[in-house]
């Protein structure tokens, strides 16, 4: 009896040796062959390397959260469709109803679809530009910050025909 279960403990270490083994027999088939060595090596490299960029590209544009202080009290409310185009219409006066109605509960603000025109510098160059609108305490409400510069006044907001109703609880 005393026998048997010396071998059996000896078979349960021995899973222990074997990797070591597996590894000194690959490291040896390795050295004899060079060229098939720097191949795989190579291969795992460009996989490696391949799936990194593939699962950073899906992180930025996909499983990234938003760069605000609180997204997942972020909303987006949409009006109807105008009747004379496709654009979503959402009124200045019925977004400062909005704004006062929810001033106890939620931070409103306002932001119309991205423009495209014409930038004029003050020298007399000019250059194609994208735009958007935003009512003047979206970037508090993101707790977002300018990086140079001044944020929004309250007597720099202006009514815009088109806007996108955002609102954050």
């Amino acid at each position: 009896m005393e026998l048997k279960s010396q071998r059996c403990e000896s078979r349960e270490w021995l899973w222990l040796g074997r990797p070591a083994h597996d590894l000194r027999y690959a490291w040896r088939q390795l050295r004899r062959a060079p060229g098939f060595a720097l191949t795989v090596v190579l291969t795992l490299a460009l996989g490696i390397g391949a799936n990194l960029a593939v699962f950073q590209l899906l992180y930025g544009a996909v499983f990234a959260r938003l760069p605000v202080a609180r997204p997942n009290q972020l909303y987006s409310l949409h009006a109807v469709k105008s009747p004379f185009d496709t654009q979503w219409i959402f009124s200045s006066p019925a977004y400062r109803r909005l704004r006062y109605a929810t001033a106890d509960s939620a931070a409103v603000v306002a932001r119309s679809g991205i423009s495209d025109g014409i930038f004029q510098a003050s020298g007399g160059s000019s250059e194609r530009a994208s735009y958007q609108m935003v009512s003047t305490d979206f970037f508090d409400v993101l707790g977002v910050s300018p990086a140079a510069g001044r944020s929004f006044l309250s007597t720099d907001d202006r009514s815009a025909p088109h806007t996108e109703i955002m609102v954050w609880f």
